[in-house]
């Protein structure tokens, strides 16, 4: 297996693919300008106690939603010593974005802090060490967790705000040495956070998210030794800062004579990316909807000529088959949420509608995202939620043109 990240610029706008042997599986059009993740200090504008929440300037011009419930610790620079401070008009905290305004909705801000790193990811407001619920019993170190546990921010900081971490799967097998190095590295950034929100007006970035280029990158399985081929300045002058760096290996084009964009054909992979018909191999078609609610995809038999009752069923099963795993990399590919539904080849028998949505489960655990196939309804569609996780194709390829 063999995985590989391309950055470089496509009509004017950076644009990032990643390819797994050789197959384009996702392909995505960096913002960034997109504050996700970012860490600033806000101004309360306003409370609204009937929506328990209330709406903080975290830019200029730039507001977002900050929920009261949700956010039960914060740091709030004027008031240090205080957990429950109840927020006033004009009231300085420290937030991060932890979604992007998307119209009509305003951004949601969070106030548990995070920094995220290859092995582990520093959070605000409970001193805990955590393991990923997707590492297995048997790679939970004890040892590693009561030395990052020594690491961690109590609550006598000069924030008033505990932190702890999260040990991420990456660090499974790793040397413990090089975890505990990068846990100090989190908590020194976190610490400066901390020191630069005490003096900063509103308004201000005091700390910067994973970028979203490096989210991507760091999706590819990390048993296929990922390269990143760029000839994005930009790019590669701040990689060695990335927590990327010696985890991934860094190619620099410099080819003038021909595009880094045409040797991977990325203008036809974001094409197909975008257009509503997908074509299979066996000649039928999947067609892909998007609605406010939710994401419609139909299996059409087209050229395939296995849709009819005359067809048999093991030839409809065998098309379903194919439409199954297209399904899945279309969710990824176009980086797809919510709610999906699947209209495949209609097919009497329970024994292939369980294949199929065996095969379906399947094609969708490669899968970075979580991916829930639920079941078949009694009209023969098949319900899928897939975890909200950036934006989709539609929404990166929409916006202005960057960099």
């Amino acid at each position: 297996m063999k995985a590989k990240a391309v950055i470089t610029k496509l009509d004017g706008r950076l644009v990032s693919a990643c390819f797994l042997d050789g197959r384009c599986i996702r392909i995505n059009a960096p913002d960034p300008d997109l504050p996700t993740g970012n860490i600033y200090v806000g101004r309360v504008e306003r409370v609204i106690p009937q929506l328990g929440g209330c709406f903080i300037e975290f830019q200029k011009g730039a507001r977002g939603y900050y929920s009261l419930s949700d956010n039960r610790r914060a740091f709030w620079p004027d008031y240090p010593a205080s957990e429950n401070h109840l927020p006033k008009g004009g009231d300085r905290v420290a937030v991060q974005v932890k979604r992007p305004a998307i119209a009509p909705k305003e951004a949601l801000l969070t106030s548990a802090l995070s920094l995220t790193g290859y092995f582990l990811v520093l959070t605000a407001g409970v001193r805990s060490v955590q393991f990923s619920k997707k590492m297995k019993r048997r790679e939970q170190d004890p040892v590693l967790k009561a030395a990052l546990l020594e690491m961690t921010l109590p609550d006598d900081n000069k924030a008033g705000l505990p932190c702890g971490f999260i040990v991420r799967t990456n660090a499974a097998g790793a040397c413990a040495d090089d975890v505990l190095a990068e846990a100090k590295c989190l908590r020194d950034r976190m610490e400066e956070i901390f020191a630069r929100a005490m003096t900063a007006p509103a308004c201000t970035q005091i700390g910067e998210g994973q970028k979203e280029w490096e989210r991507e990158i760091e999706q590819l399985p990390k048993e296929s030794e990922p390269e990143l081929v760029t000839d994005v300045p930009e790019i590669y002058r701040c990689f060695p800062e990335s927590f990327l760096a010696g985890k991934v290996k860094l190619t620099v084009y410099e080819d003038a004579s021909y595009p880094l964009s045409s040797l991977y054909r990325l203008k036809t992979a974001r094409d197909r990316a975008l257009a509503r018909i997908v074509r299979m191999k066996s000649g039928a078609n999947l067609y892909i909807d998007r609605t406010e609610a939710l994401t419609a995809i139909d299996v059409n038999a087209a050229a395939s000529s296995s849709s009819g009752p005359a067809v048999p069923e093991k030839k409809k099963l065998a098309v379903n088959l194919e439409a199954a795993g297209e399904v899945a990399r279309q969710l990824r590919l176009r980086n797809i949420s919510g709610m999906i539904l699947v209209d495949f080849i209609s097919m009497k028998s329970d024994e292939s509608k369980a294949l199929l949505l065996e095969a379906l489960r399947k094609a969708v655990k490669s899968d970075p995202v979580p991916v829930q196939v639920l079941d078949m309804t009694r009209l023969g569609l098949v319900e899928i939620t897939r975890k909200k996780e950036g934006r989709d194709i539609y929404e990166a390829f929409s916006g202005k043109p960057v960099l």
